[in-house]
């Protein structure tokens, strides 16, 4: 059993759990966990099993001690897909809309759930948009919600489902996914050899053999920097030095930004370093290019990329079949970042600290341009990236200052109040252009 105390802004303040012991072998087994409501906020109270043991659960109450200064608001129940059990539960006021599959807000409108790259309608249990990652599932429906097995998986970001049984740090695998990679393995020929070495790297990321890898504990550090302390809290480096996410709850987005791009069967390098080597249009290696002060990291893919600068095109892509993130320790000494709207005045913050800077770079890079190269790019080219959203806003930088700024808020070097409250209402306003401009380019 495990209950969980939130704030009203979803942040998680304190957790505790209670696992049964040998008696329950033999005879029924009472589980009570206790605790103090620090200030108005959310409780999340649910069973599960982390082992291969069956394990029966029944009669779950709750009980409030002290009903004069804390009182419940709202209760919300579920069916297995996430429809609300509307004769159970107590309606909230406020009436709040992030329950069902994590942290994605609800519209109870048309009973769907938004999350980062799909809507869910829990009613009928599927997503309305097709999965952007179904070619790595061709025998799973694209339209599934957690392998149809709503009981065991999750799929808080709308890409990629996630398993309860915490078998891995990188979130898991179920058996249907394993049978198939295994399936697509075996098959193998010449004729489709990429195909097969997409699904062998899968599962290589699924088990733990590619994902991020940092450098040393420095760029491992910077990954940490990039999200909300309990969930920095949560990273670990397994063996072979990759990283890996103790427990599967879901959390924040740039979490779930993380575990897609370690779930995605790609081997990512992180290094901080004031030169790279890359592979130019020609095929040739071009090694220890030195880093131009003005530029702060840069993300190299297979097959390469096309960038302007300096007046004239530029193609470099990654010199193997990795892709390669790195931070430049030789960049510029300030960095700002400018909110251009929608629908929120012009305004900017300054960083100053070298770490900071790095961070808030580790996570532009990791989570727009790694993220959207793995999602986006139909053609392996991280200027695909652009094609895909040229006729958008939101590609032209509004999606890149959110992931900033919400690095920032992370770090917390965004200090003066107002430009703080201006920086939470950049982030709700690029999620409203996201939904009404760019979206639908992922149906």
């Amino acid at each position: 059993m495990k209950l969980q105390i939130f704030d009203l802004n979803n942040n998680l303040l304190s957790e505790k759990k209670q696992l049964i012991s040998e008696n329950a072998l033999n005879a029924w087994e009472t589980l009570s966990l206790g605790a103090s409501i620090p200030q108005n906020g959310k409780i999340k109270v649910f069973l599960v099993n982390d082992t291969e043991q069956e394990a029966y659960f029944d009669e779950l109450e709750i009980v409030i001690s002290n009903k004069p200064t804390t009182k419940i608001v709202q209760e919300n129940n579920y069916y297995p897909f996430g429809l609300n059990m509307r004769g159970l539960e107590k309606v909230g006021s406020p009436d709040d809309k992030f329950q069902y599959n994590a942290q994605t807000e609800k519209d109870e409108d048309i009973e769907m759930y938004e999350t980062p790259f799909r809507g869910y309608q829990a009613d009928i249990g599927i997503f309305r948009q097709v999965d952007l990652l179904a070619p790595l599932f061709p025998s799973i429906t694209p339209f599934h919600f957690g392998y149809n097995n709503p009981v065991y998986f999750n799929d808080p970001s709308g890409l990629l489902a996630q398993t309860e049984q915490p078998s891995s740090g990188s979130g898991g695998s179920s058996d249907e996914m394993e049978a198939e990679l295994k399936k697509k393995q075996s098959s193998s020929s010449s004729n489709n050899s990429t195909t097969s070495s997409n699904f062998m790297s899968q599962e290589a990321g699924v088990r733990g053999n590619g994902g991020v890898k940092p450098n040393s504990q420095q760029e491992f550090n910077l990954v940490k920097g990039t999200l909300p302390q309990q969930d920095a809290n949560r990273l670990s480096l397994n063996e072979k030095g990759y990283i890996q996410i103790e427990g599967n709850e879901a959390g924040s987005e740039e979490l779930e930004y993380l575990r897609t791009i370690i779930m995605s069967g790609k081997t990512i390098h992180l290094k901080i370093s004031d030169t790279y080597s890359f592979k130019n249009r020609e095929n040739k290696v071009i090694r220890n290019k030195k880093f131009d002060a003005s530029t702060y990291g840069i993300t190299l893919v297979p097959n390469g990329q096309k960038f302007y600068s300096g007046g004239q095109d530029h193609y470099e892509g990654s010199a193997d079949k990795d892709i390669h993130v790195i931070i430049n320790s030789n960049a510029k000494s300030t960095l700002t970042t400018i909110f251009y709207p929608p629908n929120a005045p012009s305004n900017s913050f300054t960083v100053s600290n070298p770490v900071a800077i790095s961070t808030i770079t580790t996570g532009h890079e990791m989570y727009l341009h790694v993220l959207f190269y793995l999602v986006f790019s139909k053609k392996g080219r991280l200027d695909n990236y652009n094609h895909a959203t040229e006729n958008t806003k939101i590609g032209g930088g509004y999606f890149e200052t959110m992931i900033e700024v919400k690095v920032a808020l992370n770090l917390g070097v965004i200090t003066n109040a107002s430009i703080k409250k201006l920086a939470k209402q950049y982030i709700k306003s690029v999620y409203s252009e996201w939904n009404s401009t760019w979206k639908p380019l992922t149906r």
